[in-house]
């Protein structure tokens, strides 16, 4: 009977895990990376990185930053110790990890996106031959999108490099976000808005009356949007459908902050259901014995 206890335990937290959450935020202006727990903490979680342009997470939660100020990526490990990734780049912007782990990143300076596999060797995924790339993201296919505000289009790359626009006419495309049914988010800082764009390219605007959002990041673990509202110094909770909420109020911010979201295991989840099942299997021994 105990070793079926400790079976169905294990298959509890194997198959249901409680997972929290941090939006992973920098920002240009100051050199630090800070954290908003999904309670609403907030907390510095490592100083002296330069001046970050980009950000993303890897499967370890390791964390990706583009330094403009070194034409550098900086990676900093879940215990906060920093190391240069990447050197070499020219205007480093925006980062995106594909599936297997590589890391992309738009380089402004060349008007290329650079592939960066784990072992940090770097080559030019695709030329863009055009100026001003900043948000890059990734759809469930393997689709790389990448918008340009100097054109006002969204391209997109497929996984064999072969580049297309996807979107034209879009007012300041700044930074992107992907829902889990490949449903476009972009941020217009011009508009004030968010719009949302179908897979098969038709754009509707999610929500306006926003004072210059730029960062946007989806989080799959409650299916809301996170927004750095820059104009109001605030983060915002945007549903998929369009209702918005004040998330963290008084963020200080340059209006070019990056963001991403980083999971964090829930450890109590396993210990709550450890002690239960500990607590079931002694009452089933002290009945057996009183049986007998």
């Amino acid at each position: 009977m105990r070793s079926c206890l400790v079976l169905l335990l294990s298959l509890l937290c194997a198959a249901s895990p409680v997972q929290a959450w941090n939006l992973v935020i920098a920002d240009p202006a100051f050199p630090d990376v800070q954290k908003i727990s999904s309670g609403g903490s907030l907390s510095t979680f490592v100083t002296g990185v330069g001046q970050p342009s980009g950000i993303a997470i890897d499967s370890s939660d390791n964390i990706y930053l583009s330094d403009i100020s070194s034409n550098s990526i900086l990676k900093v490990t879940p215990g906060g110790v920093v190391t240069t990734f990447a050197s070499g780049l020219n205007d480093p912007n925006d980062l995106a990890f594909d599936s297997s782990g590589n890391l992309y990143e738009s380089d402004v300076g060349t008007e290329n996106i650079i592939k960066i596999t784990p072992g940090g060797v770097q080559s030019v995924f695709v030329s863009m031959g055009v100026s001003a790339v900043g948000g890059l993201v990734f759809d469930n296919s393997g689709n790389l999108f990448a918008a340009s505000t100097s054109t006002t289009s969204i391209y997109k790359i497929t996984p064999g490099g072969v580049l297309s626009t996807f979107l034209t006419g879009v007012a300041s495309p700044d930074d992107m976000a992907i829902d889990g049914s490949n449903n476009l988010y972009v941020t217009s800082s011009t508009t004030n808005s968010i719009f949302k764009v179908t897979p098969g390219g038709v754009k509707t605007t999610l929500i306006s009356g926003l004072n210059v959002p730029t960062a946007i990041v989806f989080n799959p673990l409650d299916n809301n949007l996170y927004e750095v509202d820059s104009g109001f110094n605030t983060i915002d909770q945007i549903t998929l459908g369009g209702v918005e909420t004040d998330f963290e109020v008084g963020f200080n911010s340059s209006g070019a902050e990056v963001i991403t979201i980083e999971t964090v295991p829930e450890p109590g989840t396993c210990a709550v259901l450890s002690c239960g099942l500990g607590l079931l299997a002694l009452a089933l021994r002290l009945k057996r014995r009183a049986a007998a």
